[in-house]
């Protein structure tokens, strides 16, 4: 199944069809089985430039300790395997049964040891962690936000980090304007629209007003983008030769830093650490 689901969606049109005529369960089985974040070069070197931002704090923060870690939304492991082969514990939790079937495929294949759950990570109790991912779980609304920082609490020992990764406004608003909802991309802006896309600032707040001190922010992607995609006239990782690929992980791994130019990316991310003990109830600012 997985392999006709597969190729059937090398065809756009069928794939666009998908998207609007199949439900939902269907749609997540299709996208799993034809947008592989493990094999696709151009996901792959995103996880790259992730990676590099988490470890780089997680060894200043947490140094020389075997981690228990929860990778919510986990797909087909691309961040889960590799932190399980550098000798952390780690649980990754998804909904999507074709995304976790391979990703349990690739981490046998290579040895390693994850602890891959197909369940609601809302409902279940998961325990006590030292490093929650959500990267790229929810595009990033308010409400997605809000909902992720309490699970986090809940499930985030005292002193443990938390790292979250969003879809920036502009980018948003560039994808209405790509496909000519011009309308749409100005309620984006204004910050007038349901539901509401956040500002690095904002990010910042409501991490902090929920006790989390923010480590580091960046921006992934702020300079090329994947096919169909409102930055992908700027690059596309996939098209690029070996040493392209290799300035273009520098280009990004530094622009990404900066300000003025984190929240013009596809993504913003954010690496915080947890001050406070637990609590449920959410602060919105």
């Amino acid at each position: 199944m997985p392999g006709l689901l597969a190729r059937l969606s090398e065809i756009r049109v069928l794939r666009a069809l998908a998207v609007a005529l199949l439900p939902a369960k269907a749609r997540s089985a299709l996208w799993a089985a034809s947008h592989d974040h493990f094999t696709d070069p151009s996901e792959q070197f995103y996880a790259r430039i992730y990676l590099n931002h988490l470890l780089r704090e997680v060894n200043s923060e947490l140094p020389d300790r075997r981690l228990r870690v929860l990778d919510l939304g986990c797909g087909h492991g691309r961040f889960s395997i590799p932190l399980a082969k550098l000798g952390h514990d780690v649980v990754a939790v998804d909904k999507n049964k074709v995304a976790l079937s391979r990703a349990r495929k690739y981490a046998a294949q290579l040895g390693i040891k994850v602890d891959f759950r197909n369940t609601d990570f809302w409902s279940e109790q998961l325990g006590q962690f030292d490093l929650v991912l959500a990267i790229e779980t929810f595009d990033g609304s308010t409400d997605d936000v809000l909902k992720l920082i309490e699970l986090a609490n809940r499930c985030l020992a005292l002193g443990g980090l938390f790292a979250i990764s969003i879809r920036t406004r502009y980018y948003q608003m560039a994808d209405c304007i790509r496909r000519g909802n011009y309308q749409g991309a100005l309620d984006i802006a204004t910050g007038t629209r349901d539901p509401k896309w956040l500002e690095p600032l904002e990010l910042e707040s409501i991490l902090q007003e929920n006790g989390h001190r923010l480590i580091r922010i960046v921006g992934i992607g702020v300079a090329s983008g994947l096919r169909l995609d409102p930055f992908s006239v700027l690059s596309i990782p996939e098209n690029l030769t070996s040493a392209q690929q290799e300035l273009l992980e520098k280009i990004e791994m530094q622009a990404g830093s900066v300000r003025e130019v984190l929240g013009c990316g596809r993504y913003m991310f954010a690496i915080a650490k947890k001050e406070k003990a637990s609590n449920r109830a959410v602060t919105q600012t």
